[in-house]
């Protein structure tokens, strides 16, 4: 069940990630970076409100979810959060208003936010209800909808609220492969009592997610606001390029392997999930190294290729430091920050999320003034080591998540090997296209050995054989 789970996560975040990088590519092009970079300041706005708006009632409703009266539990989730929404939409609106902010630019980033909400919630539903192929369904559509209905705003209308918009559309229109057969039900099964038990759990989340999307966001909001939305624009596409592709894998593996693990917990059934576990950290642990051995030996290359030169010498003084923040983001995101759901309490979330904002804002306050794009990165990276080490830590006080200590080591020993190999290689005389073709092929075998050798993903791990026939 959980690699047929996997697979089913794998595949279709696999294929929307391909839509996905195509759109950024597309709408970086077409748009240029002032442009885009005005796109992704309004993004990033909406993420800090979808943050305080719906991302806690998604992580309360997966925690507490129980398979007796689901119906109702879906229900009152779903109206939960559209009333939650709708309040917090008002209040930014009005502050907004109050404050000058431009109408279209307020107006674009609150659909976003709604948007957001509304397909995060639609996509924790079929994952919580173990229904994978509604949610994959989901994710292909949501994907290729931004591709489409984005280039046609860009190529028609060419501004970033036009844009902005397009992506709202896309999330809502994915969101509704999913939520459309509760809808009918959704009166008649809600009831104020669960609707208080998920905000009783969920309450220290509102101020935590809100937090944790203020401090990954903070680097861009900093940014477009004192340098410029034109150096916005190359740093938000290639960290998002980045992004994307740690996303994609870690995200399969959380969807899947931590969703039978929190089920087994629940049962009692330990020793399953702590296999389940040690399972997901070695592939996180493997997704994390490989993903930034991968983007050092060729960022440069897929930069240039992807965004055009221009972007690319943006990006020329501060890509690797954006690698390493993604890879403790995959470590922090898919394994140590799942703790909350395993625990009887959301506050650690809270106090993690305040201490990194503190660390990230702080750091880009300090830094961005001195340091341009160079300085929002290293803020980035700080706020994601310190989010990963708080995690860690703490969160062993509620509920000891492994960490195959061995296994690790090991992988990211094999890692820099191939990074040593691929500087050797590069110093030689070939001439750069078999020097990258042969980079190419030792980074592909090590990792088919890592994933043999580690059993990474599930492959050969005789527990799989026993969930399956449950």
């Amino acid at each position: 069940m959980v690699f047929s789970h996997f697979t089913t996560y794998l595949g279709s975040r696999g294929a929307a990630a391909v839509f996905n990088l195509l759109s950024v590519a597309v709408f970086a092009r077409l748009a240029g970076p002032e442009t885009y970079g005005h796109y992704l300041l309004i993004t990033a706005s909406a993420m800090v409100v979808f943050g305080f708006a719906g991302q806690w009632a998604c992580a309360a409703f997966f925690a507490t979810y129980s398979e007796h009266h689901a119906d109702n539990r879906v229900a009152s989730f779903v109206l939960l959060i559209m009333g939650m929404f709708a309040s917090l939409g008002l209040g930014v609106a009005a502050a907004g208003l109050m404050k000058g902010m431009d109408v279209t630019f307020l107006g674009a980033l609150i659909v976003m936010a709604a948007a957001f909400t509304l397909f995060e919630a639609a996509v924790d539903v079929a994952r919580t209800r173990l229904e994978p192929g509604r949610a994959a369904v989901a994710m292909l559509l949501r994907a290729t909808a931004t591709l489409a209905l984005g280039t046609g705003a860009i190529a028609w209308l060419g501004s970033a609220t036009a844009l902005a918009l397009a992506v709202a559309a896309a999330n809502v229109m994915a969101a509704l492969v999913c939520l459309l057969r509760f809808v009918p039900s959704l009166w008649r099964h809600a009831t104020l009592a669960t609707a208080l038990h998920l905000l009783r759990y969920g309450w220290p989340l509102i101020l935590a997610f809100g937090f944790a999307a203020l401090g990954q966001n903070i680097d861009r909001l900093l940014l477009g606001g004192w340098v410029s939305v034109r150096e916005l624009g190359p740093y938000g596409a290639i960290s998002d390029l980045i992004k994307q592709t740690f996303f994609v894998v870690g995200s399969s593996v959380a969807l899947a392997f931590i969703s039978v693990a929190k089920r087994s917990a629940a049962i009692g059934d330990h020793a399953q999930a702590g296999e389940v576990l040690e399972a997901a950290f070695t592939s996180l642990i493997a997704i994390a190294a490989f993903g930034a051995g991968f983007f050092l030996c060729f960022g440069s290359l897929i930069f240039n290729f992807v965004f055009g030169p221009e972007f690319a010498r943006f990006a020329s003084g501060y890509f690797p430091i954006l690698i390493l923040a993604n890879a403790f983001f995959t470590l922090r995101a898919f394994y140590f920050g799942q703790v909350i759901y395993f625990s009887q309490s959301s506050r650690l979330e809270l106090w993690i999320s305040l201490l990194t904002l503190l660390v990230s804002g702080g750091l880009s306050a300090l830094l961005i003034p001195l340091l341009g794009t160079a300085g929002a990165a290293a803020s980035l990276l700080a706020g994601q080591i310190t989010a990963c080490l708080g995690f860690a830590f703490a969160g062993r006080h509620s509920y000891r998540l492994p960490v195959p200590i061995g296994q690790s080591s090991a992988i990211i020993a094999l890692v820099v090997v191939v990074l040593g190999l691929s500087v050797l290689v590069n110093r030689t005389a070939l001439s750069p296209l078999v020097a990258e073709s042969i980079n190419a092929i030792l980074f592909t075998a090590s990792v088919i050995f890592a994933v043999y050798r580690f059993k990474l993903f599930g492959l050969r791990l005789e527990s799989w054989s026993r969930l399956a026939a449950r």
